[in-house]
């Protein structure tokens, strides 16, 4: 398996791991409001609640993961490419030097006063 191979399958990984946590959350969220909401009703409703609730967790996992392939994404979270991060880091450790043009040309070791000469 090769490094971009890789790389894509943590991307694809990671993206499918956040969107079946983030629907399973708040499926168990919703299913937990309207249960304190049913309790009026009596045990048998609110159990009957529950489990709808545990039953829409399971098959919203399944059926996220089994069509991944097909959903388009609202949003796209991806890790960032090898070497300008190595490029980024490197720059804040050692910044980079200053160009020769920004040196005054009487500091260069190679540039030489012209002298006047006397005929």
């Amino acid at each position: 398996m090769s490094v971009t191979a890789f790389y894509r399958f943590v991307d694809l990984l990671c993206m499918r791991g956040f969107a079946v946590l983030l629907q399973s959350t708040l499926l168990i969220c919703c299913g937990l409001l309207i249960g304190a909401a049913v309790h009026r009703f009596g045990p048998r409703f609110q159990c009957f609640v529950y489990r709808l609730t545990l039953a829409a967790v399971i098959f919203s996992m399944v059926s996220t993961l089994a069509v991944g392939g097909f959903n388009v994404s609202l949003w796209k979270v991806s890790a960032p490419d090898r070497t300008s991060v190595n490029e980024d880091i490197l720059n804040l450790v050692f910044p980079p030097r200053a160009k020769a043009a920004a040196i005054p040309p009487v500091i260069q070791a190679n540039n030489i006063l012209p002298t006047a000469t006397i005929t």
